[in-house]
């Protein structure tokens, strides 16, 4: 199985897993300042607008028509921002949780019963598997992105040459 890790493997595993899952919250962290930014100038320009009004520079229809478009604009930004932040310390337990996952997924598949196999399967393909009888293998359409990095980094660490230091680019991309 291309998720199961070696015990010796495993942390040096974990160090690659959170050093690519910072990578990816770098960009994540970059997106959100960008929110940030944008939030701030529809904030200042819903305030203007307030003002504007108060001092009846601005008749109501035409407050009333800006002010619900800037509402719905700085709702739908600080959505964006709650839903891209990840903590830090979130994302290295789901690493370190990972790693324990899939150093014991052998046994686990194995001697788990019906119903916690498949929800072992469910955490590493939340979309499921398919069997594809013409090639006679099994196919799956997403990998979830936690587990998706392991193949890749088990041959970093199998590689004798590598050093522990070495960090190689791995895509998250979906995989099928």
């Amino acid at each position: 199985m291309q998720y199961n890790i070696r015990p010796e493997a495993a942390e040096l595993i974990e160090k690659h897993l959170k050093h690519v899952f910072k990578l990816y919250h770098k960009d994540v962290e970059e997106g959100i300042t960008d929110y940030r930014s944008n939030l701030t100038k529809v904030s200042n320009k819903l305030e203007r607008l307030e003002e504007r009004y108060i001092d009846e520079e601005i008749s109501k229809e035409l407050f009333n028509k800006h002010h619900t478009r800037l509402i719905k604009e700085k709702e739908e930004i600080q959505a964006l921002i709650e839903n891209s932040m990840i903590k830090s310390s979130n994302l290295e337990r789901c690493v370190e949780w990972t790693v324990e996952i899939c150093s014991k997924l052998n046994s686990m598949w194995t001697f788990e019963d019906f119903e916690n196999s498949e929800r072992l399967q469910k955490i590493v393909f939340p979309e499921g598997i398919t069997y594809d009888w013409e090639n006679r293998r099994f196919r799956t359409s997403r990998v979830n992105s936690f587990f998706l990095p392991i193949p890749q980094l088990k041959v970093v660490s199998s590689n004798k040459k590598a050093r522990e230091t070495d960090i190689i680019p791995i895509s998250l991309a979906k995989s099928g």
